[in-house]
């Protein structure tokens, strides 16, 4: 299964997201032997300035429930973050 994770926000809004996210995808990974992840953003702005990122997870689906739970545990650490929307793939 593959979570993807993507948002929109004005860089200097948030300045410290980007090590926020890379240490809550180390936190979720040390709780989740064999998690993929990654962390990427278009190489353009949108037309209002905001970036785009992306986080992707991949993992089995077996754990899905328990990884969902884990990373709304880490979001709320965040504290103020962009609004942050999921989707969810399966292979086919």
């Amino acid at each position: 299964m593959q979570l993807f994770v993507y948002y929109k926000f004005i860089p200097k809004d948030f300045p410290h997201l980007h090590a926020a996210i890379i240490q809550m995808q180390l936190n979720i990974s040390n709780h989740f032997p064999g998690l993929i992840y990654r962390l990427s953003k278009r190489p353009t702005l949108d037309d209002q300035g905001r970036e785009t990122w992306m986080e992707q997870y991949d993992f089995v689906h077996e754990i899905f429930d328990l990884l969902m739970l884990k990373l709304s545990e880490e979001v709320a650490k965040l504290g103020s973050i962009p609004h942050r929307a999921n989707e969810v793939f399966i292979d086919h």
